[in-house]
């Protein structure tokens, strides 16, 4: 019976260092998301102030697709859509 719980206490710790490994990977996908995000923002920023408002747009939603929770880029969204 105890070579049992040794078995169980092992599978356990193995499924904890899973856990953790794919919450790390979960966050780098996170973090390079909004880089990209930023990153399409800042250029939809530079189409809004030249004027280019469908460009904008696109770049924008493409900052919203990456990270749905980006609010700059809803309400920069909602700038360019104003003036089309």
């Amino acid at each position: 019976m105890f070579n049992w719980f040794k078995k169980i206490a092992s599978f356990t710790n193995q499924v904890s260092e899973t856990k953790v490994a794919a919450n790390q990977g979960d966050d780098y996908i996170s973090q390079l998301e909004i880089s990209e995000s930023e990153n399409f923002k800042d250029q939809g920023n530079i189409y809004l102030n030249n004027g280019q408002l469908n460009e904008a747009a696109a770049c924008f939603r493409q900052a919203i697709a990456r990270n749905p929770n980006y609010v700059e880029a809803h309400y920069n969204l909602g700038l360019a859509l104003k003036d089309i």
